[in-house]
């Protein structure tokens, strides 16, 4: 009897440990996909706070907006998907935010926006799309606002469908709150069979390997 348990137990258990990690991959999918739709409505609203923001272009990865107030970027997305708000002088969550997308199911700790370097599990492309990326590398043409920054405009893309926008992060602590596909060591997730699940700019989700990420023409 206790070997039949045994051999039971060895079927049972890894198969059990698949669907977990499956369901959190759905799951992470699914955040990804609302994230991406907090970033076209971003885009296309006209009163999107902050500089870096304007009217068809990508958010910087922080900043302050018109009114003086102090963001990061998930403070943007969540204010676009209804649980954020500007008051008294700040970007307020109404709801946990380890309660919302940018909680990552492969992440134990707790998604703080205040930390979002060391507590992020989904890392944005700042350097490639954020305001002050220099747009040679990524675009069709060059467009430069008044202080001499680059804004990205998702027309100005060459490929969107290859254009990395949000990922799932690495989880180091470090550079959580990026994912640089041109640089793997930067924020590149091998949490889920050895690779991770990644948004990109014409807002489709796709899964691909760590080791595959690196060859891949993800920033043109």
């Amino acid at each position: 009897m206790i070997a039949i348990i045994a051999i039971l137990a060895a079927i049972l258990i890894p198969a059990v440990a698949r669907v977990r990690e499956s369901s959190k991959a759905s799951k992470s999918v699914s955040n990804l996909r609302q994230i991406g739709s907090g970033f076209q409505l971003l885009m296309i609203n006209t009163k999107t706070p902050g500089k870096g923001n304007r009217l068809g272009s990508f958010p910087s990865y922080a900043g302050k907006d018109d009114q003086g107030i102090a963001y990061t970027w998930p403070d943007l997305i969540g204010q676009q998907l209804g649980f954020v708000e500007q008051k008294d002088g700040s970007y307020r969550w109404n709801v946990a935010p380890s309660e919302t997308v940018f909680q990552s199911p492969f992440r134990e700790i707790a998604f703080d926006p205040a930390n979002c370097k060391t507590t992020s599990g989904y890392g944005y492309n700042y350097i490639g799309l954020g305001e002050w990326s220099s747009p040679s590398q990524h675009l069709a043409e060059s467009r430069k606002d008044d202080s001499g920054l680059g804004r990205m405009h998702s027309y100005m893309l060459k490929n969107p469908a290859k254009t990395v926008v949000v990922a799932e992060s690495n989880g180091d602590g470090q550079a959580d709150h990026m994912v640089w596909p041109a640089w793997p060591a930067a924020g590149v997730s091998d949490a889920y069979n050895g690779g991770g699940h990644y948004l990109f700019a014409d807002w489709h989700v796709e899964f691909i390997e760590k080791t595959n990420i690196s060859i891949r023409d993800s920033t043109s």
